[in-house]
């Protein structure tokens, strides 16, 4: 057996989508297992298992050979070329922190001192005294604002005695060591640090340098696949319009003063995110009835249609512009970024639909529409009765920087996601129109659309990958893991991997690609879905709004799959005409 037919058997691109699939499925299962048995046992069947290590190990292998086999450095697609190194970095990095890192929990009395933690237990090279640990509580509330634990360094070997305050987001390191506040004594006489000495963090972070050095080629290079697929748009819809930019809020905080009693009374009565959610459902149903009669009508609308098209446009503008001032009129009143609980999370999660949509409307108008409705629908769901829109204290957990650009990110990509597979359903559904190919309009623009939807994929990935590295930075820096396998973790790992399947494909799926993308990208969109609602509803973890243990399968899984099935069904037939 030659070299050749062992990369083809072992190492090719076919191989590592079949590898990936076999992760998620793995992760799948892990998360299933956790609900039931607990997280030490799902650790050992799957997580610290060495099959699982083996896995991710040959998937590293698979990226370097295929860089040299493709000597995909000569085509100077560096993203590609950084890629594997970033990863197998990583990987080592990880490595690294699971066969040596020191962990472990040390409770201390007020007034006591000790130098062991962990079962094992481990002995930290100098003691910590407690000298006292206290609670800041909102004013005229008990819920806690902060933990305080304030200690004493005993170090004889370098006759230090150092004091020291340890809290959220405020860790001690010394000597190597790090520790961390992670609970408290009920009679709150007591703490509990969590201590870590872990030499895989560098390495990992340096890793995290080489990835995001990757994600920044990948959005400015000439050569990389997101910059491709917008030179092949402008060429199909001959355009000559740029590429795609993105802009985040940044809203600053005023404090609290006779204006924030007369904001609190105007944001209660405008009630701005409810009626833009209708405002945006009207609209868009307005502007897809027009096209539907443009449709049907055979251009006896034609010269009427372009009216109501830029009014819709100045009107998403305005709903867009006021959105932005709910969020920021919210963040000035809560004193916090409005991403800290599940309505706050789903009327970012509507802005960020609508931004996608916006930003993806280069060279056609359907993006926009997408965005608008899903924009629309979200911010209605949000204000059912069973989702509290009422403002709550900042957990001491989420006081950090770190947390407001993680969460934000990464909801940013869950709306290009969610624009990219509106946009892929409306490309089924054209395709499957029983109407002949001169007949069925919709078929002109599926090519163009399909391409959009790919972009839209691949800048969600790219936004979900940076979102991840933030939250794992922000993890490591709260509560002493860059990566736990919290149910949420894990999920967000799925979501990756699926996006990075479905998008690789196109290696392997040589003819009728943009059919294909349409069809798994409404498939990767259930991981998406599981990721936002399904953890919160049948997990606990540090990342949930609280699991449901007796949560009931939804059925309406069944219906969404049958659809998707069908559809694609109907849509296979005219495959070819994209």
């Amino acid at each position: 057996m030659n070299f050749e037919m062992i990369r083809k058997i072992f190492f090719s691109i076919t191989t590592m989508l079949v590898l990936v699939m076999g992760l998620i499925v793995s992760i799948i299962i892990a998360t299933l297992l956790e609900r039931t048995y607990g997280s030490s046992a799902t650790r050992l069947l799957v997580y610290n298992a060495w099959w699982f290590e083996i896995l991710w190990i040959w998937f590293s292998l698979i990226l370097f050979v295929n860089l040299i086999h493709f000597k995909l450095w000569q085509r100077k697609k560096w993203a590609m070329v950084l890629f594997p190194f970033a990863f197998m970095v990583i990987l080592f990095g990880v490595i690294l922190t699971r066969h040596f890192a020191e962990e472990g929990y040390l409770s201390l009395r007020e007034g006591e001192s000790s130098n062991q933690f962990g079962a094992k237990p481990f002995n930290l090279p100098f003691s910590l005294r407690l000298v006292d640990f206290r609670i800041e509580r909102y004013k005229n509330s008990q819920k806690p604002s902060q933990f305080y634990s304030d200690v004493l360094i005993e170090d004889s070997k370098h006759n230090i005695e150092k004091p020291y305050s340890i809290y959220m987001n405020h860790i001690l390191r010394y000597r190597g060591y790090r520790v961390y506040q992670y609970s408290f004594d009920k009679d709150e006489k007591g703490t509990i640090f969590f201590v870590a000495r872990d030499p895989g963090t560098p390495v990992t972070y340096a890793g995290f340098f080489l990835l995001t050095i990757v994600i920044a080629l990948a959005f400015f290079h000439p050569k990389s696949r997101i910059r491709e697929l917008e030179t092949e748009i402008r060429k199909s819809v001959r355009s000559l319009s740029g590429v795609i930019l993105l802009c985040l809020m940044g809203i600053m905080c005023l404090g609290s003063s006779p204006f924030h009693i007369q904001m609190e009374k105007l944001y209660y009565r405008l009630r701005i995110f409810e009626r833009l959610g209708k405002w945006f459902v009207l609209i868009t149903c307005v502007v897809l009835l027009m096209s539907v009669i443009r449709f049907w009508s055979k251009n006896r609308f034609e010269k009427l249609f372009p009216v109501p098209e830029k009014l819709f446009q100045w009107a998403v503008w305005l709903g867009f512009l006021g959105l932005t001032m709910g969020l920021g009129i919210r963040w000035y009143l809560s004193g916090h970024a409005p991403l800290s609980n599940k309505y706050e999370s789903m009327v970012f999660a509507a802005w960020a639909s609508l931004l996608a949509g916006i930003a993806l409307a280069r060279h056609s108008r359907l993006p926009m529409i997408c965005g608008s409705l899903l924009s629309g629908i979200v911010l209605l769901i949000a204000h059912t009765p069973s989702i509290d829109p009422s403002f709550s204290p900042l957990p001491p957990v989420l006081k950090s920087k770190l947390m407001i650009t993680h969460v934000s990110i990464a909801m940013a990509s869950y709306g290009f996601f969610s624009v990219g597979t509106a946009l892929a359903f409306w490309n089924l559904l054209a395709l499957a129109f029983p109407i002949s190919g001169k007949e069925n309009r919709f078929l002109r623009g599926v090519s163009t659309w399909s391409k959009i939807t790919e972009q839209a994929l691949w800048i969600g990935l790219l936004f979900i990958t940076i979102g991840c590295i933030l939250g794992a930075i922000w993890a490591n820096e709260t509560w002493g893991r860059y990566w736990g396998w919290d149910p949420k973790e894990s999920w967000s790992l799925i979501l990756i991997l699926s996006y990075a399947m479905v998008l690789n494909l196109r290696f392997v799926i040589r003819s009728h690609w943009a059919y294909w993308l349409n069809v798994w990208a409404l498939f990767a969109f259930g991981s998406l879905l599981m990721t936002y609602f399904g953890v919160n509803r049948f997990f606990s973890g540090m990342h949930t709004y609280g699991g449901e243990r007796e949560a009931q399968f939804p059925f309406m899984v069944f219906w969404i799959l049958g659809i998707w099935i069908a559809l694609s069904l109907l849509a296979y037939r005219n495959r070819k005409r994209i």
